[in-house]
């Protein structure tokens, strides 16, 4: 296929048109129960009316979306010049990934100031450029927020790892290591131990991902304050609304006890499941959120189908929507991936849409940054049979019982780049399970790539 919309020319443009019939032509004008300050929103099938539950929201990987420059790396100037594609495709809401100053050990999501942008993606002027011309064009555009942890070369950590007498050492988690090495046996999403000896004191921090990603310690007021600041910061900016990076891992049990081995067999949930998650959710929805018409849809590794409406009942001041991961996850144990049936995938979606609390609501998504491309997991990329297999892909996408968000070149149908090693991957992830599985000799890299 060539590099056109064909959203415009297949049925997925009657795929996004049902997304937007039920809407006015007008839904936030003056006497719109959308419209600012309207007291009373009207039900449809039972559930709430919000602007967020009928948009198509789109998630934009700034780094590899469009170069405006020629430097070879996509930029927010890159995204501002494809506005008008994007509001032809039936788009409505723009997710931009982290485009904060970062050194980039994570691809932006280790960020080391959070009042400025990436110096290979533009300048703040840039952003309120693309800000500015997003909503000209009667476009949304929220942005990530990722404080679980940040950069270890954030300000807070540089001084919090001076040491004990430094006001900012309470700003992360340090613990003193036991007789074995670390303070206990949790393990990080990218390898290893999740702890890091470091500063004057032989204390670790602990790092739930990478060692230049220091988890935020959140039952400290000062880092909650400080966070709330940054978000108005950004609201004050105009964005509506927030993608919360692994948002249920914020609060930790101050015991840190060692995991059990069925606990680390599956210790996402472990790390989702903190004493103040909702209590620390709560208190930011009260300080920033309840004063803007804005949306949040966190990221929500290792909660279960049970803990759902702990962040998403709207009765409870939380979150609006979550990411959960079963269905793009399927037939994957750790790094492997398994044969899976479709019935398996029906069971997932099914069990989602089927739950009849009119104060939920889903998210519905086939892939993103952090998965292989939808076609590749669940179509066929063949040739003789990609674009067929992407047209009904989208369909199934933009027809299903709650919010849809596409990544980047699902409109296109576009694949998985053929990676033969290990050389080519620019991913945190992916290196440190290739050090922590290749290099000791557990697997070959034959079989890891």
């Amino acid at each position: 296929m060539n590099r056109r919309s064909f959203m415009n020319s297949t049925v997925v443009a009657l795929a996004s048109s049902l997304v937007h019939k039920v809407l006015p032509a007008d839904p936030y004008a003056t006497g719109s129960a959308f419209a600012p300050g309207a007291s009373v929103s009207p039900e449809l099938n039972g559930y709430k009316r919000q602007w967020w539950k009928e948009a198509v929201f789109y998630e934009i990987y700034t780094r590899s979306f469009q170069d405006s420059n020629g430097d070879g790396i996509g930029d927010l100037r890159g995204i501002a010049q494809r506005l008008d594609y994007l509001k032809s495709l039936g788009v409505d809401v723009l997710w931009i990934s982290p485009h904060y100053d970062s050194p980039n050990a994570d691809n932006g999501y280790d960020i080391r100031d959070y009042r400025k942008v990436m110096a290979e993606f533009g300048s703040m002027a840039d952003f309120d450029h693309l800000l500015a011309e997003t909503k000209k064009r009667g476009l949304k555009m929220i942005i990530d927020l990722v404080v679980n942890h940040t950069s270890d070369e954030h300000e807070w950590f540089q001084q919090s790892r001076k040491g004990n007498g430094n006001p900012y050492h309470d700003y992360y988690i340090w613990r003193p290591g036991k007789e074995n090495g670390v303070p206990n046996n949790w393990p990080s999403y990218f390898g290893g131990s999740a702890w890091q000896q470091d500063g004057p004191d032989g204390e670790y921090y602990l790092h739930i991902f990478a060692k230049k990603q220091p988890d935020l310690n959140w039952d400290n007021p000062k880092v909650r304050a400080e966070v709330f600041e940054i978000m108005r910061f950004w609201l004050n900016k105009g964005i509506d609304g927030f993608r919360m990076d692994v948002i249920p891992f914020i609060s930790k049990d101050p015991r840190l006890p060692d995991m059990t081995p069925d606990q680390i067999a599956h210790f996402d949930t472990v790390y989702g499941a903190g004493p103040h998650t909702h209590d620390y959710i709560q208190e930011m929805y009260r300080e920033t959120l309840a004063h803007h018409d804005v949306v949040t849809v966190g990221e929500a590794a290792g909660v279960t189908n049970a803990q759902v409406p702990l962040f998403i009942d709207e009765r409870r001041g939380e979150l609006n929507m979550i990411f959960q991961f079963d269905a793009v996850r399927i037939g994957r144990r750790q790094w492997r991936q398994h044969a899976w049936k479709l019935t398996d995938l029906k069971a997932i979606w099914n069990a989602a849409a089927s739950n009849p609390d009119r104060h939920l609501w889903n998210t519905f998504f086939l892939g993103n940054h952090d998965h292989p491309r939808l076609l590749n997991k669940f179509g066929d990329a063949s040739p003789e049979h990609r674009e067929a297999s992407a047209k009904l892909l989208a369909t199934l996408l933009l027809t299903q019982k709650g919010t849809p968000f596409l990544y980047q070149g699902d409109e296109i149908g576009m694949s998985n780049y053929p990676f033969s090693a290990i050389g080519q991957f620019q991913d945190v992830e992916v290196k440190g399970t290739y050090t922590d599985q290749v290099l000791t000799g557990k697997v070959s890299a034959e079989e890891y790539l």
